[in-house]
């Protein structure tokens, strides 16, 4: 049950071309919460891209921080009907997100 409870109001992202894993993520007051595992399918690519519909995140701002605990938090930059997140990509790339 407490597993549950804790997926509560999270939601998987979609990876653009050239990107492998998973992603999900949830909506708080003033950012999301974004977690999960992905690598580079291509090494051309330069930044990681997650997309999800428009009305789930309305935001203009690009916020980019990585927590004490090791949470990293975004706001994202609306582009047509979805969500776009271009994030640095620190190395090694799956420690972007929280696991």
């Amino acid at each position: 049950m407490k597993e549950e409870a804790e997926n509560v109001g999270w939601q998987d992202l979609t990876l653009q071309a050239g990107w492998a894993g998973t992603a999900r993520v949830k909506k708080n007051d003033n950012y999301i919460d974004l977690e999960g595992s992905i690598s580079k399918i291509n090494p051309g690519y330069k930044e990681a891209v997650l997309q999800l519909p428009l009305e789930h995140f309305p935001s203009t701002e690009l916020i980019y921080q990585t927590l004490a605990d090791n949470t990293t938090r975004f706001s994202i930059i609306p582009t047509g009907q979805l969500l776009y997140w271009y994030g640095p990509l620190p190395v090694p790339i799956d420690k972007i997100f929280k696991i």
